[in-house]
């Protein structure tokens, strides 16, 4: 990617964001990850990769 990302976080997001921050929380962070990000990450950047066998 050469651009920046930005992923949207709803209010009860940013709280489990900034408590599993607060408590370093690992497990929770990994979780959090998965149940969170990821979808986002993954919905923004279909289409824009490009897998090894494809040609730009």
């Amino acid at each position: 990617m050469d651009h920046p990302l930005i992923l949207k976080l709803s209010p009860e997001e940013t709280m489990v964001l900034k408590r599993i921050l607060l408590d370093e929380d690992e497990e929770e962070a990994l979780l959090f990850l998965k149940k969170c990000l990821k979808p986002q990450l993954d919905q923004t950047t279909r289409g824009r990769m490009v897998r090894s066998f494809e040609t730009p």
